[in-house]
């Protein structure tokens, strides 16, 4: 169907993806510089689709990263038209930005060092907790602390720099 997005993509003959730099298998940076991943993959289908059906001889291709925290404020404003990334659809998110059908099921999940023993989320309290800016995790750890949750939540910029700072 036309929406905007259509429309400024056939004026301008230009599509932009937002790719994330650090989220393995999804989208990352590879060896090269360039942004590979199963989200990438899924993507380049979508724009060849996109230029079909818009009759366009020629689409160019922008890339630009984003991340956790400005993903989605960069769908709204226009500067990307899709984000090629692991963002997981939630109703606070739809109601912020569309999602295609489902690519893949998670289920949300801690990581901690071994020898620290953490069997259960008590086992956190008198912690520090590394989540991801503007991912579900933050919010995950945000609901805990208003359970009585007694652990620290320090943030990190991307999947990379928190498993950095758990280590």
């Amino acid at each position: 169907a036309d929406s905007p997005t259509l429309a400024k993509t056939r004026k301008a003959g230009a599509i932009t993806l937002g790719y994330r730099e650090s989220s393995i298998q999804f989208s990352f940076i590879d060896q090269n510089q360039k942004p590979v991943g199963f989200s990438m993959d899924l993507c380049a289908p979508v724009v060849e689709r996109i230029k079909r059906e818009l009759k366009l001889d020629k689409l160019e291709v922008k890339l630009q990263p984003v991340n956790s925290s400005n993903r989605i404020p960069l769908i709204q404003n226009g500067t990307i038209d899709i984000e090629c990334g692991g963002t997981s659809s939630s109703l606070a998110r739809l109601k912020q930005v569309s999602f295609t059908v489902a690519t893949f099921v998670s289920s949300p999940r801690w990581l901690t060092k071994r020898s620290l023993g953490i069997a259960d989320m008590k086992g956190l309290n008198g912690k520090t907790v590394v989540v991801t800016q503007g991912s579900n995790a933050a919010g995950f750890a945000q609901g805990f602390k208003a359970k009585g949750a007694t652990f620290e939540i320090v943030q990190a910029r991307d999947h990379a720099e928190s498993l950095l700072m758990v280590q």
